[in-house]
């Protein structure tokens, strides 16, 4: 979530036990040091903000015929997920014939593939979001579906929440680190990219120790090759 949700669609989104680790809050991370030079580079800053919508590098799909792709990619793997098509969706009064959220990891294509392809390979099964970042959306629920999209927009995998918590940045754990599948798996990489990411779409000099983070952990239903 977005970490890094970019929310697609307009319905309703999604999207451990805490240590206590010291993270000062004057050791800023400038830049990601990664060893994966993809996953490095997009988490690294950006270099300037666009001109116009129509230079925006985020806008790599049309909106127009979206909708009907993530539908049809929907009607494919609804039975993944154990829902026929009179059955009441999310313990609401719509339909099975209407999708769940579609959405992206992060806020940049590149981001978005990369984090995908580790989700699509296994090694990603959880994500985690700023609080403020949901502004006045609701926070996912254990049981909710989602669609993943990649950098272009096209619908890839179903997944479904097993469980939500929301803790301070200082709480992620070791265990939710290597959940989130990322770099080395360690819980210091994860807060050095994840603080750098969070500065960069926050615009904040530092992230403070006590921002709370919503952690999500989900379970891969489809994989769309």
């Amino acid at each position: 979530m977005s970490e890094h949700k970019d929310d697609t669609t307009p319905e309703t989104p999604l999207p451990e036990t805490a240590t206590d680790p010291v993270i000062p809050v004057d050791e800023a991370v400038d830049g990601a040091s990664s060893p994966d030079p993809v996953v490095a580079a997009a988490y690294a800053p950006e270099p300037e903000e666009p001109t116009s919508e129509s230079d925006d590098p985020e806008l790599t799909f049309e909106p127009e015929g979206q909708g009907e792709e993530i539908q049809l990619y929907w009607e494919a793997v609804r039975a993944k997920a154990r829902i026929g098509r009179l059955a009441v969706y999310m313990g609401t009064d719509l339909s099975t014939a209407v999708a769940p959220p579609a959405w992206s990891f992060g806020d940049n294509p590149r981001l978005a593939d990369e984090l995908l392809g580790h989700v699509l390979s296994g090694r990603k099964t959880g994500t985690s979001t700023a609080l403020v970042e949901f502004g006045e959306e609701p926070l996912p629920r254990e049981g909710e579906l989602s669609i993943i999209l990649d950098g272009a927009g096209h619908p890839r995998a179903l997944v479904r929440t097993t469980s939500v918590a929301t803790v301070r940045f200082d709480e992620v754990d070791e265990a939710f680190a290597r959940a989130e599948g990322e770099d080395d798996l360690s819980l210091g990489s994860w807060r050095e990219q994840h603080e750098t990411y969070w500065r960069r779409v926050l615009g904040v000099d530092a992230l403070d120790p006590a921002t709370e983070i919503v952690t999500e952990r989900f379970e891969l239903l489809d994989p769309r090759p």
